[in-house]
């Protein structure tokens, strides 16, 4: 009898030792974790929101989901630890987050994620050989042509921003008269060919994450870097859109 007892105790601690290594549906991890974790109607929301918002920070995130610090910290550290996302250190305390990881020969796109910045270069990219008075006209315009637009930016705010454009390659300034006009650097055609093929494989990334948690994905257009994704959780069809850092394709 005491050997019986002492048996069923030895099969018991085997079966918690065993049960121990067992990820908890709610934990993240390997196995069948990382593929249910979308299914979940608040990280698939989180989800789709890094689609439409790369390298948000987590304040932005907080905000436009309008949720509590502790419950975007739960579902982030869960996508986190499935590999559905990627944190990225920006000195002490900020942290951007995003659906793929940019790759090192990247880096200097951290300093488009300003949305100042990024209508600047983009400004420059559409209309090349404009001076600061015609760019801060161009910049003026296309705020009051969108509701919600850029936060608009001062003029010595404007020209600080271009001079540190120009250190890092990204602009190429050229001496007219009393004037300077202002070109994409090399340093940012080099960028923009790279971003191309980085956020291709992204958008291939975020389907093969949809399409192994069953969500059946579909592409159904692209405009420039943008893509419309129709993806179905459940019974139900839902869409959402991949955007792009850069808004000058």
């Amino acid at each position: 009898m005491l050997g019986d007892m002492t048996s069923k105790h030895s099969i018991i601690r085997a079966l918690e030792n065993v049960l121990e290594q067992v990820p908890h549906p709610r934990e993240g991890g390997a196995g069948r974790v990382k593929r249910i974790v979308l299914q979940n109607r608040s990280r698939l929301r989180l989800y789709e929101f890094l689609c439409s918002n790369p390298y948000a920070p987590f304040s932005r995130i907080r905000s436009g989901l309008a949720w509590k610090s502790n419950r975007l910290a739960w579902h982030l550290k869960v996508l986190i630890k499935a590999g559905r996302v990627s944190g990225r250190k920006l000195g002490r305390r900020d942290s951007r987050y995003c659906v793929r990881e940019l790759p090192e020969n990247l880096a200097h796109l951290v300093r488009l994620f300003e949305k100042p910045v990024t209508e600047l270069v983009s400004a420059i990219a559409r209309s090349e050989g404009l001076t600061q008075g015609e760019l801060y006209d161009s910049l003026k315009q296309s705020e009051e042509k969108r509701a919600g637009g850029i936060i608009f930016i001062s003029r010595w705010k404007m020209r600080e921003l271009l001079g540190e454009l120009v250190k890092l390659g990204m602009v190429t300034a050229v001496a007219d008269g009393r004037f300077r006009r202002y070109y994409p650097g090399g340093m940012l055609v080099a960028l923009y060919r790279d971003y191309q093929q980085y956020h291709r494989a992204s958008v291939k990334k975020i389907v093969s994450d949809l399409q192994s948690e069953g969500m059946r994905p579909k592409i159904l257009w692209k405009n420039g870097f943008d893509y419309g994704i129709e993806l179905w959780s459940g019974r139900e069809k839902l869409f959402f859109i991949v955007k792009s850092i850069m808004k000058f394709a």
